[in-house]
């Protein structure tokens, strides 16, 4: 995997824009807005956290808990950019920023709930840790 660049940018809009208009197919409850997307990859990017590569665009980030001294290299996004999709080398990419960042651990997740990526991530050595909630807010509570 490469960082992102100026040349790659057409394919990941064009990526984002698919994402935004396929939203209804999948269970996550927050439609995406293609140009506040189109931004935060370009400061992903600028930041040094934005790869592409094996088909798909990679977003990390380096976080450290306010409770704890643990580093974690936090998965942010994967992105299909169309063929030539290998997703296991790009989850095994996430090993190799982790020891450049010297991070104590790899968090990653699973928000479009696709089996396939679960028993990826599984396999890869990864362990379920938690699930996520959602809500409407009841506002006459």
């Amino acid at each position: 995997m490469v960082p992102l660049s100026d040349e790659h940018i057409p394919a990941v809009a064009h990526a984002l824009y698919r994402l935004e208009i396929d939203h209804g197919r999948y269970p996550f409850p927050i439609k995406p807005n293609l140009t506040k997307a189109i931004q935060h990859v370009i400061q992903k990017g600028l930041a040094g956290e934005a790869y592409v590569g094996h088909g798909c665009l990679l977003l990390v980030s380096v976080q450290q808990p306010w409770y704890s001294d643990t580093t974690a290299l936090c998965e942010e996004f994967i992105l299909s950019l169309g063929r030539g999709v290998n997703l296991r080398a790009v989850v095994q990419f996430l090993d190799k920023l982790a020891a450049e960042h010297k991070a104590d651990m790899i968090l990653s997740g699973n928000t479009l709930q696709d089996p396939r990526l679960s028993q990826l991530y599984l396999r890869l050595g990864y362990r379920r840790v938690t699930d996520q909630f959602y809500k409407e807010p009841t506002w006459d509570a």
